[in-house]
């Protein structure tokens, strides 16, 4: 988890309103769990009461819950994962929102959402962030074990897998198998 830690510190990161906070108190799994940032960007966590996490990364954040628990619990242990929301829309099995961690790699982040469909374009995606749209091809960044902060996402981006443009050979199947019933009723009736 330092490692997410120090990445999230590098990017630069703070806590906006929406992201996931995933607190970790070892020994302690009834005070560990994630925690939304409110649209004032602060977190209610458990024995400690609200803090505000706008101006903090997340090791300030992870300092400070290890003042605040040490009043509480004996030489409290805890670890901070920064979490935030994405969507991830179109040719995949349970399109919606889903919270990915920093270290997440795109796979991990495709397959929250059930996979591809068997139609999915994934050298012609896109990343639509406010009136933006990003065109990224995820079929290399998941060959290459690309994490979600390597291919730019932020928190709030929609991720777009397109359908291939050529039907696939189970659609042709289908729509030639149609086309023989209907002409085979059209010779019958004539």
């Amino acid at each position: 988890m330092l490692t997410s830690i120090l990445l999230f510190s590098l990017l630069g990161g703070f806590f906006q309103p929406g992201d996931i906070v995933y607190v970790k108190i070892w020994r302690h799994p009834d005070l560990s769990d994630s925690f939304i940032v409110d649209i004032d960007t602060v977190v209610t966590f458990p024995l400690v009461g609200p803090i505000k996490v706008a101006s903090l990364t997340p090791r300030q954040l992870q300092d400070s819950l290890n003042v605040l628990y040490s009043e509480y619990i004996k030489d409290p242990f805890i670890t901070v994962t920064p979490m935030f929301k994405i969507s991830i829309l179109g040719e995949v099995r349970r399109p919606g929102v889903y919270a990915v961690s920093i270290t997440d790699r795109i796979f991990d982040a495709i397959a929250r959402a059930g996979g591809t469909t068997s139609r999915a374009n994934l050298k012609k995606a896109k990343i639509k962030r406010g009136g933006r749209t990003i065109k990224i091809n995820l079929k290399k960044a998941i060959e290459s074990g690309q994490r979600v902060t390597d291919v730019g996402l932020k928190s709030g981006d929609v991720i777009y897998i397109p359908k291939k443009f050529w039907p696939q050979w189970r659609d042709w199947y289908y729509f030639v198998s149609t086309v023989a019933i209907i002409w085979s009723i059209y010779r019958t009736v004539k």
